[in-house]
């Protein structure tokens, strides 16, 4: 559900983003990219875009105003499994089941930084109130904080 809870979105097996207007129920439309099962959806605090993450190893950005996909972003080597945004929209972070997490420009799909842990797969992240911090669970059962902004 956006911020403003003016749209809701799923994703499952039949590898599309559904919009929905949230009142009502009513679908709003689908958006169709991926090549695998929706597995995350996060929206950005515009609440006109969504970025969502498949087991097609892609993430992709939506723009739920055209309702159309505006970037993709490739890096993964296996599915990705989740996503969380930074309060001001700037960046992405990603996890896959590759043992690595990404950060990404929203604005124009760049990975800015590719990590690891000790060969751990990352399991969820989310970023800190202010952005300036990641924090993801590994496998081991543990949480690690990151900086990513100064």
């Amino acid at each position: 559900m956006s911020a403003d809870a003016s749209r809701a979105v799923s994703g499952s097996g039949d590898k599309a983003v559904h919009v929905w207007e949230p009142r009502s129920g009513k679908s709003l439309g689908a958006l169709e990219g991926h090549t695998g099962k929706i597995l995350w959806l996060s929206f950005l605090p515009d609440a006109r875009r969504v970025i969502s993450a498949s087991q097609d190893k892609s993430l992709r950005l939506w723009d739920l105003e055209s309702m159309k996909e505006v970037l993709v972003l490739g890096g993964h080597t296996k599915q990705v499994s989740c996503v969380a945004v930074t309060p001001d929209g700037a960046l992405a972070a990603s996890c896959s089941s590759d043992g690595t997490v990404r950060l990404w420009r929203t604005d124009t799909g760049a990975c800015e930084r590719a990590f690891g842990h000790e060969g751990l797969a990352p399991n969820a992240l989310e970023f800190s109130a202010d952005g300036k911090e990641l924090f993801v669970a590994w496998a081991d059962s543990k949480v690690r904080g990151y900086a990513v902004k100064p």
